[in-house]
């Protein structure tokens, strides 16, 4: 996807932040480190935690580089990555305002929030305890708007925007669409970390729900089939056939489903989630 851009937010704990703003200064500069009000309201000591804002990246080795680098550093430096958020942008203009794409992607979300939000704790087992206040789910209400959703919407891309945005602190923030200064889909449900692949693992589910999206493959049935039977968002229950059903639909490689189907699962070796998976 040529057109790809996306950011990442990077929230840490228990290391000096102004330790951590003079590292990125000197090797990162285009990064912001800043604060965090969460994170500060749940600390001992104020001076400690912050989050890391990347600039517009994109896809490319030199990029996974960079931020690898950071988590190292963050790493080694005994920062903490527990009850963070782990947020990633990607660029709106990958929907080339068409209203279709964006429906599709919704439906999309809607069927399978359920497996993103279990597959989003990363290498926890459990969602971090700000999750429902910062990034709840959006099942409901979509599913909702969706039913009372009027015809004359269907083809207009910045109307269904509108009908949609619920505001910023959900799992999936639509408000930025549109806007400038920052036309971006915002991903709230992963869990923070410090841990580079899980980064990529996170941003390449992302990515690849919008590339499905786009297809001429997409599944208009079987996605219109899962959207009112999906059970409850955060019971943390597996649902290991859901699960292999939307990593055969949104990946291209085997690698990816077994990456993907891994951090679902969690705790699980490689041959034993391969053997699920081809069950």
């Amino acid at each position: 996807m040529q057109n790809l851009t996306f950011g990442i937010e990077i929230e840490y704990r228990d290391l000096l932040r102004k330790y951590v703003t003079e590292y990125m200064n000197n090797y990162y500069p285009m990064w912001d480190s800043k604060k965090e009000d969460a994170i500060i309201k749940t600390s001992s000591n104020p001076l400690l935690g912050g989050e890391l804002s990347s600039p517009i990246l994109t896809n490319t080795l030199s990029t996974w580089q960079d931020i690898t680098n950071i988590c190292t550093f963050l790493t080694k430096n005994k920062a903490s990555s527990l009850n963070t958020g782990a947020h990633i942008h990607i660029g709106a203009n990958i929907f080339e305002n068409n209203s279709m794409y964006f429906l599709r992607f919704i439906k999309l979300w809607i069927s399978y929030e359920h497996i993103i939000y279990r597959f989003s704790y990363g290498e926890y087992a459990y969602a971090r305890e700000s999750l429902i206040k910062y990034a709840p789910p959006v099942k409901e209400e979509y599913q909702y708007l969706l039913a009372k959703l009027k015809p004359s919407y269907i083809d207009k891309f910045a109307t269904l925007i509108t009908v949609f945005n619920l505001g910023k602190k959900k799992g999936l923030n639509l408000a930025n669409i549109g806007n400038p200064d920052k036309n971006t889909i915002e991903f709230r449900t992963p869990n923070g970390t410090l841990n580079p692949n899980v980064w990529y693992s996170n941003f390449n589910l992302f990515k690849s729900l919008i590339e499905y999206a786009k297809s001429s493959n997409y599944n208009e049935d079987l996605i219109n089939f899962r959207l009112n039977k999906t059970p409850d968002v955060l019971d943390n229950k597996i649902y290991i056939e859901q699960a292999i059903e939307l990593s055969d639909l949104i990946f291209k490689t085997e690698r990816e489903k077994l990456v993907f189907l891994k951090q679902y699962l969690k705790d699980f070796k490689e041959e034993q989630v391969y053997k699920l998976a081809r069950v």
